[in-house]
């Protein structure tokens, strides 16, 4: 190495100097230190199979992978025989997300070689991103199995696992990942919601504990806390979570929107819970303030302000308004969620609800429009016996 240096010293253009102190290093696997000699050899020598081939290689194990695909291209535009160039080109394609490009690299790389035990936790990860799960678990178990050392296919197996609603296999998997990368925190959350699905609380709040202790800041993970807690109803110890989400955050609601606007939504379902409906509303308004909206958080929005109603203190102007303000929500929790079928059918009722006696023209409408939102629910929700009485009701 001090000798090729001395020699790249004294005749910046020494191309074999660049490339065999870029050999050098790739042997000895240091593939970051040997990018620059490498790069500095193509750039004199741009049709160098071996000075691209490993160039690429050696982006690639730096992660850096858009350009280890460049150069993976170069090498097998001029020979496009061997099978490990075209094992770096469909590695970099899979890490850039390009999984078609990845595919027709893979095609090329099995019209020259074989899948090696080495590709297992790559192909998983191709299929993975492609959405197709049976093909990433049949490659990731694959991988586990050649090598259960190997921590990278865990999180994913995990996560496919809890895709198809095996809580128990998630768990395990979650569980591994964390024995082999315990700062893995969304490990530790999926972990614990896993094990909150199987009932197994105790190991639930545990995991979640531990994730805060090693980062007290951790709101994904306050939240689950939170979760579990209501799960266990525990009100009290549930509040003082999203409230200490709250706290963290402070005055940084633009840089954590989603998290408050999260502690704020939940922190109001805890409240309709224990049918504190008044600040069940007022946490709702919170949540949309820092720009938090769905469509079940609408919806829950909307029930709530129902349930503030009251015949014997409410003026009828009064009832209106609440009635035309969950109207709103209803149609808002649609809008975002079409398909949402308890949000048409409490449209609907509400729209039944907005009828004014006299005004003829206007009921009218809204028993029409209060119909095919009945409708609407039963195409979601055949069985739906609210939404048959309602269009029996009005006789739609």
């Amino acid at each position: 190495m001090k000798q090729y240096d001395e020699v790249i010293a004294s005749d910046p253009t020494n191309t074999e100097a660049y490339f065999q102190k870029g050999s050098i290093l790739v042997r000895a696997k240091l593939y970051s230190r040997a990018v620059d000699p490498l790069k500095n050899f193509v750039e004199l020598k741009p049709n160098s199979f071996e000075g691209n081939s490993m160039l690429a290689k050696s982006l690639l194990e730096s992660k850096k992978n858009e350009d280890a695909v460049k150069y993976a291209e170069n090498a097998l535009a001029i020979d496009s025989s061997l099978a490990d160039v075209w094992r770096t080109y469909f590695y970099g394609l899979v890490e850039t997300k390009d999984y078609a490009g990845a595919e027709a690299a893979l095609a090329g790389l099995q019209r020259r070689g074989k899948i090696e035990v080495g590709d297992y936790l790559k192909l998983g990860d191709l299929y993975f991103g492609k959405k197709e799960r049976e093909k990433a678990l049949e490659w990731y178990l694959k991988a586990v199995a050649a090598d259960s050392l190997n921590c990278d296919p865990y999180f994913n197996l995990g996560f496919l696992y809890m895709q198809g609603q095996d809580y128990a296999n998630a768990a395990v998997n979650f569980e591994k990942k964390i024995t082999c990368d315990s700062n893995s925190l969304s490990a530790y959350v999926n972990a614990a919601a896993s094990h909150m699905q199987t009932k197994n609380s105790a190991r639930a709040r545990e995991l979640l504990v531990k994730a805060i202790e090693r980062k007290s800041d951790f709101f994904q993970g306050r939240l689950w806390l939170a979760r579990y807690y209501v799960q266990v109803d525990s009100f009290d110890n549930a509040k003082k979570e999203y409230e200490e989400v709250l706290l963290l955050i402070g005055d940084n609601t633009e840089k954590h929107k989603k998290e408050a606007g999260e502690a704020h939504s939940l922190l109001a379902s805890l409240y309709s819970t224990k049918q504190q409906f008044e600040l069940a509303i007022d946490e709702y308004r919170k949540a949309a303030g820092v720009g938090y909206d769905n469509g079940g958080m609408r919806l829950s929005w909307g029930q709530a302000v129902l349930q503030t109603l009251n015949p014997k203190t409410d003026t009828p102007e009064q009832a209106r308004a609440k009635n035309d303000e969950a109207v709103k929500h209803f149609r808002r929790c649609i809008e975002l969620e079409p398909n949402n079928a308890a949000g048409h059918l409490w449209l609907a009722e509400s729209l039944v609800r907005s009828r004014v006696p006299g005004d003829d023209a206007r009921n009218a409408k809204l028993k029409e429009e209060a119909c095919g939102e009945y409708r609407k629910t039963l195409k979601l929700e055949p069985k739906n016996e609210d939404a048959k009485k309602g269009l029996e009701k009005l006789g739609c």
